[in-house]
């Protein structure tokens, strides 16, 4: 189960608050398993990483082994030569209480907001890992 909460509203013609709100709508669909909706707006670095049939395998597999709230923290723009990138920054709690802090982006392409990969993102979805060597891994 996913839960996200957001310290403040979405602003029109902000771009920051406009990210800050694709990201509050992308992590609501991870919360209720809208594998679909979470793939179609990665952005498409990310998203050449993962076969949609890998993506959902693999938010699938976080989904059952854990629950976590995520908590909207700050978004602040980052983009450079040009490109509309926003920092978005989470503070994750699990199950078990205890909490962590995740850096992600949000980008702007073809007019919408999509979700970009962080390192950390990286280091937990192993897109260079089939499905199978990710949950040998785990």
């Amino acid at each position: 189960m996913v839960e996200v909460t957001d310290s403040s509203g979405p602003g029109a013609g902000d771009p920051v608050a406009e990210a800050e709100a694709a990201a509050g709508e992308y992590y609501r669909a991870a919360g209720v398993g809208d594998w679909a909706y979470t793939y179609e707006n990665l952005d498409s670095e990310t998203q050449a990483l993962f076969t949609e049939e890998e993506w959902f395998q693999k938010n699938q597999w976080f989904a059952d082994n854990g629950s976590v709230v995520y908590h909207i923290d700050s978004a602040e723009s980052v983009g450079t030569d040009g490109e509309l990138v926003v920092e978005v920054t989470l503070t994750l709690t699990y199950g078990d209480g205890s909490t962590s802090t995740r850096t992600t982006y949000f980008v702007q392409e073809d007019g919408t907001w999509q979700h970009r990969f962080g390192q950390e993102e990286y280091d937990l979805f192993m897109p260079e890992l089939s499905y199978e060597e990710f949950v040998a891994a785990q």
